[in-house]
C-alpha cells in the first residue's frame, strides 16, 4: 500500500508538471497559434494527405499579402483557405474567478473575441485569388468548439452567413474530404457537360 501510495503521488506530481506546462503553452498566443497549426497539420497527414500536392502551409494568397495557416489545394488551381484560430484567454480567465460579474464580463470579451476571429477568417475569402467563395476556420480544441455551439450560436450562424466554417478535430477532416470532393466532383460535371455539349454539335454534323 505504501508502495501505491507513493507511486501515485509520483504520478500526480508529473501530472501537475504536465498541466502546468500546457497552461504555459496556451497562455501564449504564439505558441498557442503554432500548437494549433501543428494538430490541423498531423490530422492531414494522418489521413494521407501531402504537403505540396493535397495542401500548402503559410503559402500567400495569390499575390495578396494575406497568409492563412493551410491553403487546401483544389484542381484548376483553387484553394480553401483555413485558419486557426484558438479564442481561449478568456475562457482560461472565466475558470479562474469565482465572481459573476467577472465571469459574465470575460464571456461577453470571448464573443467579442471570437467576432473578430471570424471577420478575420472571412478575409481570407477572395475569388480574384483563387479561393472558393468560403473558408474554414480551425479551432484546435474539442472543448472550447462545443462552448461556442453551446454558448454562442448566433456568432455560429453569423459565421455561415459570412461563409465562415468553424470546425474542430474531430469535423475537420470530415468538412475538409468533403469539400475537396465536392469541388472535383463539380469539375468532372462541368467538363461532363462540355463533353455532351461536343457530342450534340457531332450529331448536329
Amino acid at each position: 500500500i505504501t508502495t501505491a501510495i507513493s507511486e501515485h503521488r509520483k504520478l500526480t506530481d508529473e501530472l501537475k508538471v504536465s498541466t502546468h506546462q500546457l497552461a504555459t503553452v496556451l497562455s501564449n498566443n504564439q505558441q498557442r497559434g503554432e500548437w494549433g497549426e501543428r494538430i490541423a497539420e498531423d490530422l492531414l497527414k494522418a489521413n494521407g494527405l501531402m504537403e505540396g500536392t493535397h495542401y500548402t502551409l503559410q503559402a500567400k494568397l495569390g499575390d495578396s499579402s494575406l497568409k492563412p495557416d493551410i491553403l487546401l489545394l483544389l484542381p484548376d488551381r483553387r484553394t480553401v483557405p483555413v485558419d486557426v484560430k484558438f479564442p481561449y484567454s478568456e475562457i482560461q480567465k472565466m475558470a479562474l474567478t469565482e465572481v459573476k460579474s467577472a465571469k459574465a464580463a470575460h464571456m461577453k470579451q470571448f464573443g467579442l473575441d471570437l467576432k473578430t476571429k471570424v471577420k478575420k477568417v472571412a478575409e481570407y475569402i477572395d475569388p480574384s485569388q483563387d479561393t472558393l467563395d468560403y473558408a474554414i476556420m480551425f479551432v484546435p480544441n474539442e472543448m472550447v468548439f462545443s462552448f461556442i455551439n453551446q454558448k454562442f450560436p448566433d456568432i455560429v450562424d453569423e459565421a455561415l452567413r459570412r461563409r465562415v466554417l468553424i470546425v474542430s478535430p474531430f469535423s475537420f477532416l470530415t468538412v475538409a474530404r468533403t469539400v475537396m470532393e465536392s469541388y472535383r466532383n463539380f469539375m468532372i460535371g462541368d467538363q461532363l457537360r462540355e463533353v455532351v455539349k461536343h457530342v450534340d454539335d457531332f450529331v448536329g454534323e
